[in-house]
């Protein structure tokens, strides 16, 4: 225990290392929260595509399911200046 209490020379150190924890916590929860809402847009474009395309146009339902994917990807990665 004082081992690891020695190895802190300063109050700044240990401020350093709660710093990096927290910003490593933050980038895990946005890591996360970016991968549910990219699996929730798969499914949405499918879902569509297989509503939209139908009967008939059952043939075209792939494309539709891209045409949903490329539109949420640059949608998603427009941004207002």
């Amino acid at each position: 225990m004082n081992q690891v209490v020695a190895d802190f020379k300063t109050r700044d150190d240990v401020d350093a290392i709660k710093r990096d924890r927290a910003a490593l916590h933050k980038a895990a929860i946005n890591l996360s929260a970016g991968f549910v809402v990219a699996v929730f847009t798969v499914i949405t474009s499918a879902s569509f595509a297989s509503l939209i395309f139908a009967g008939p146009l059952t043939g075209f339902v792939p494309v539709g399911i891209r045409m949903g994917l490329v539109t949420a990807v640059l949608s998603g990665s427009w941004s207002p200046s």
